[in-house]
């Protein structure tokens, strides 16, 4: 952890700063007070500071022991709870989760765009719209697709209607159905959700995604992100692939640039036109929350686990336009990608 936010002064300091700031303290005392780690282990204690950390901190306390790893996964399910409660009751969220395991269903969109930004700088006060939900989004596994309306249905879902399938989701997208709960006498309050039938494997719908912004997944037993370095920045990129065209900007209220050339340090392994394999991918992050999912049936791969045991190899773009790359290429004269 960086020893300078001790002494980095600010403005005004959110709560994840404050809450950096005793994590590191705790830990540092740690080694000098006697017992200063027993009270580190109190769940309660850690509890309560994560509930003020962004993503990537509550990340770094999971790896630190068996101990704050169980806290992580307390901690997320909360969150994705809270980002779920719009749509799913609270008295639901156990069947849903079931539901995302045994289907191997999973959520994406601005659902679990809000879930990794919570707790996030740009995410806080006035920028808060930018991570609002307007309906949840669901990637379903095509045989088991009726089983997934059907549980919509049982919870109050009962207006449907077929959407057409946008570029470029339509070579791995078989059909689009929007599902609407009433809740009020205005029609525009109600409760929607987007059930998206895979053609193939869901994983082949996270990787056409024309945006980093759509890069993110999560299951009944893992929250992935194919881009980690982008979830507690108010920012996001889209593909300069030449078959994606005309595609549809998935929000008005989120900043979205052609390319990645406004970075301001070297790219590394986040490089957007490096290619990508996804059995030794040091990029996406993963994290399994569910402490009580169910072990897998082969001894390997959970029917949620977004590989189903399988590689590819994948690309975000044809060229990085960031300058300090190493893959830099610069743009041709009237060159519009």
């Amino acid at each position: 952890m960086d020893l300078s936010i001790i002494k980095r002064r600010k403005k005004h300091d959110t709560a994840n700063d404050i809450a950096n700031r005793m994590l590191l303290l705790i830990t540092l005392l740690g080694v000098h007070i006697r017992d200063a780690a027993t009270a580190f282990a109190s769940p309660e204690i850690l509890m309560w500071i994560l509930l003020y950390c962004d993503f990537p901190t509550v990340m770094l306390v999971s790896r630190t022991s068996r101990h704050g790893r169980r806290v992580a996964q307390t901690v997320v399910r909360d969150r994705f709870r809270l980002v779920l409660d719009p749509y799913i009751p609270a008295g639901r969220f156990g069947s849903f989760v079931d539901l995302l395991q045994t289907t191997g269903a999973g959520v994406t969109g601005s659902v679990a765009r809000r879930l990794l930004a919570i707790q996030s700088t740009f995410a806080l006060g006035s920028a808060n719209k930018l991570v609002r939900t307007s309906n949840l989004n669901l990637i379903v596994p095509r045989q088991q697709f009726n089983t997934c309306k059907d549980w919509f249905k049982d919870d109050g879902y009962v207006i449907w209607n077929s959407r057409p399938v946008m570029q470029p989701f339509n070579r791995f997208v078989v059909s689009v159905w929007i599902g609407e709960k009433p809740v009020a006498l205005d029609s525009n309050k109600n409760r929607k959700v987007m059930l998206m039938k895979a053609r193939g494997d869901v994983a082949n719908m996270i990787l056409a995604s024309p945006f980093t912004l759509q890069g993110n997944f999560i299951t009944g037993s893992f929250v992935y992100s194919l881009w980690p370095n982008l979830i507690c920045k108010r920012e996001a990129m889209k593909t300069d692939l030449p078959f994606v065209r005309n595609i549809r900007r998935p929000s008005n209220n989120w900043p979205i640039f052609d390319d990645n050339s406004y970075w301001k340090e070297a790219c590394g392994k986040y490089c957007p036109a490096r290619d990508r394999l996804s059995s030794n991918d040091d990029v996406t992050a993963s994290f399994d929350w569910n402490a009580n999912a169910a072990p897998a049936l082969d001894g390997i791969n959970r029917a949620d686990d977004l590989w189903k045991g399988k590689v590819y190899v994948y690309r975000f773009s044809s060229n990085c336009r960031n300058p300090r790359c190493k893959n830099y290429t610069p743009k041709r004269d009237g060159q519009i990608l």
